[in-house]
């Protein structure tokens, strides 16, 4: 097993201007929080070049002997300088720690959107660890940088504007000097930029690739120790560790290296103030205090440049956070909604509430009830170029159950996949009511199906929790009444909780017929009008898949079916058999119809009683 096979991004080239500019996009509702944070950004850098224009006065006046009286007024110009200083520093942090929490909370709604938009296939290519780094670690760092990164570049350019604008005062000449080291500290940043960016790069896929790994191993624990996998997959783990551990040395060391760079052009500065402005004293042209301050501010002038070269390399690894995150946000479904008339849908513009949206899809069915299903000339081939499914055409009236069956390969799930539109035909059509299902909102089909998988999922929380999923303002009535009709309903009240007992992530506290059951009975609930099951009693043993059956009799009556059957045992009640080989329906009709034919369905089902037989006498015999 690799955990670095899943899909990722690549991207290439120096600080991209344009992806900052969308990002500055993010940041436009919270326009007056930026604005203020400016403000108290403007105001400490006002204060910070008071400081070196009081402290030029003062070493005016001592040298000229005019301090009678007047210390004490410096020192209340100090005071007021720190209080303003620490007002500012109170503002703009305040500031800064909301923008933090509102862009990251926008970002992390906006990416679980649209990865509730995104089709299934999406998923089949990228782990569940590399998603949740998207939005957890990648969304902090994007959401960081474009709020404490706004505040020192903000500082930074009017400190040293003010500076400027003092300094070009007093002596232009010496500015001039002193300033020289300014465009010196740009081109080394950008030297370090192209650099930074790339190894910031390599270290945020190697962080995916490591949050991957451990999201499978916490998944595939079972498997893991079932098969004897551990200290294989543990030096799998070490040898992406070992990558991140690699790229984010090569990050920080060029960090590292950056930052002296910088102050080293800093010294030189200072040197240059204090050579110049020492010739410009002894000549007469320039105070000793506007020395002093000079000297001051080619000091000063590093901690702008410094703060201003660490957010550099912030928004280096940021953008790579940046641009991973904005992939997905324009990520475009491959299965969006069609355009319908309203009439069709009901309207458009469904309610905020989940309540409400449940009450909108009950009003969905009751307006444009199901009729009809027709397959018109479907392919399906999957990304690999493979066909799964070649030239199908099949009509179902509505109420009709359909059993599918074939050896494994023949496309039964691929064709439910489709009938769910989990996904969409390669070629053909698939209407629903006589009007393609790409036509039509995904609301329109979503609002009356159901679907019972071969390994349902349950989610951490209660039993009730999980059945009241797929409709949320059910009853508890309601709930008991779907879990009896599941025959779910005893073993749920046989535990210490019942209905209140909680379940751990995906139902490991149940058996796979419990679970099977409970996923049939959060079905019922939903009341569909469509119900798909895919091998819904292959991992379950007889007495429950028996309990199963029992269930179905009620559960199918007056609903749209389709049944993948595993044990051919449980199609003989269907409506129709649909009998698939290589993508095509080789046989099509009922259970008497097709066992008086002696095809391809006697066969198999004349198997599958053989081997029922033989199990049942081994069972016998161990008995």
């Amino acid at each position: 097993m690799s955990f670095s096979h899943f899909e990722d991004e690549d991207h290439a080239g120096r600080f991209d201007w344009r992806l900052w500019r969308r990002l500055l996009e993010l940041g436009r509702p919270y326009t007056r929080n930026y604005g203020l944070l400016a403000l108290w950004a403007g105001l400490a850098a006002v204060c910070d070049t008071l400081f070196g224009v009081v402290t030029r006065t003062v070493v005016d006046d001592i040298a000229a002997g005019n301090t009678q009286g007047r210390l004490v007024w410096y020192a209340a110009g100090y005071g007021a300088i720190t209080v303003a200083i620490a007002i500012s520093v109170y503002g703009f942090i305040k500031q800064a720690f909301l923008l933090e929490a509102s862009i990251g909370r926008d970002l992390r709604v906006a990416g679980f959107r649209r990865l509730q938009e995104l089709e299934l296939s999406y998923f089949d290519k990228r782990s569940t660890g590399w998603l949740v780094a998207r939005l957890t670690s990648d969304v902090n760092r994007l959401a960081e940088a474009l709020a404490w990164t706004v505040i020192d570049i903000t500082w930074g350019t009017l400190f040293i504007l003010f500076m400027a604008a003092v300094m070009c005062y007093l002596s232009w000449k010496l500015a001039l000097l002193v300033l020289t080291i300014v465009p010196l500290a740009v081109c080394i940043s950008v030297w370090f930029q192209a650099r930074l960016l790339a190894s910031s790069r390599l270290a945020r896929k190697a962080n995916s690739h490591v949050t991957a790994a451990f999201g499978e191993a916490a998944f595939g624990q079972r498997t893991t120790k079932t098969l004897g996998r551990a200290e294989a997959n543990l030096r799998e783990l070490e040898g992406a560790a070992q990558g991140l551990f690699s790229h984010s040395s090569r990050n920080a060391l060029q960090t590292a290296l950056y930052l002296p760079a910088v102050m080293s052009v800093v010294a030189i500065g200072t040197a240059l103030a204090l050579t110049g402005g020492g010739i410009s004293v002894l000549s007469g042209s320039l105070s000793l205090g506007s020395l002093v301050l000079f000297l001051t501010y080619a000091r000063q002038i590093s901690d702008p440049i410094q703060e201003m070269a660490t957010q550099a390399a912030v928004l280096q690894s940021a953008q790579a956070a940046a641009e991973r995150i904005l992939a997905l946000l324009a990520t475009v479904p491959a299965i969006r909604d069609g355009a319908v008339e309203a009439a069709e849908d009901g309207g458009g513009g469904g309610p905020a509430d989940r309540s409400s949206v449940d009450q909108r899809r009950r009003a969905l069915r009751v307006l444009d009830p199901l009729s009809a299903i027709q397959l018109r000339g479907v392919s399906f081939a999957y990304d690999s170029g493979a066909t799964v499914l070649d030239n199908l055409n099949l009509r179902v009236e509505a109420g009709q159950l359909i059993a599918l069956v074939g050896p494994t390969g023949a496309g039964k799930t691929s064709l439910v996949n489709l009938l769910c539109r989990y996904h969409e035909p390669t070629a053909g059509e698939v209407l629903f009511n006589g009007v393609d299902y790409r036509k039509r909102r995904l609301e329109w089909l979503q609002s009356r199906l159901a679907s019972v998988p071969q390994t349902p999922y349950l989610f951490s929380g209660t039993i009730r929790e999980n059945l009241r999923y797929g409709r949320l303002d059910a009853t508890d009535d309601e709930i008991e009444r779907a879990a009896r009709l599941a025959r779910a309903h005893d073993f749920i009240a046989a535990m210490p909780d019942g209905y209140e007992a909680r379940l751990g992530e995906g139902g490991v506290t149940l058996s796979a017929g419990q679970k099977q059951l409970l996923s049939l009975a959060r079905a019922l609930l939903a009341d569909p009008e469509i119900l798909v099951m895919d091998e819904a009693t292959a991992s379950v043993d007889a007495e429950t898949e028996q309990r199963i059956q029992e269930g179905l009799e009620h559960v199918l009556r007056g609903r749209t079916s389709f049944v993948i059957a595993h044990r051919l045992s449980t199609v003989r009640a269907a409506d129709r058999i649909l009998v698939m080989d290589r993508g095509r329906i080789v046989e099509d009709g009922n259970h008497d119809e097709l066992m008086s034919r002696g095809g391809r369905y006697w066969l198999l089902y004349t198997r599958h009683f053989q081997d029922e037989s033989v199990r049942k006498l081994l069972a016998a015999v161990d008995a």
